[in-house]
């Protein structure tokens, strides 16, 4: 199904990401990948099962002029802020970051953006 990209409603924080941009439609959240990281999400998304239950993504049956592959996300239920975690959400945030890194290395791929 074709997005005009008029009709796309960008999350405002998503302004730095090389690879696409997160946006909203019917209230779910999509990530428009940009042509440039078609084949590398492609195998990103065949080796999804090897991963931690970190990633919840599909592709999704929209496509549009600016974006040929459209993920969707899980939406989560609520938002924190680091200014909100205990010492423990961080030490179980940092561990959770070193074993998808960890799983990712050795399938050729890295993390990029490791900020809370």
């Amino acid at each position: 199904m074709e997005i005009l990209p008029r009709n796309i409603e960008y999350n405002r924080s998503s302004i730095i990401d090389e690879i696409g941009r997160i946006f909203s439609i019917n209230n779910k959240i999509y990530r428009g990948i940009k042509y440039d990281y078609i084949e590398r999400i492609k195998k990103l998304i065949e080796i999804y099962p090897q991963l931690p239950n970190l990633i919840e993504a599909r592709i999704s049956e929209y496509t549009s002029s600016i974006y040929p592959i459209i993920l969707e996300h899980r939406k989560l239920d609520f938002i924190t802020y680091k200014e909100e975690w205990c010492a423990e959400m961080y030490r179980t945030a940092a561990i959770s970051y070193l074993e998808l890194q960890d799983k990712l290395s050795k399938i050729g791929f890295n993390l990029k953006d490791g900020h809370t």
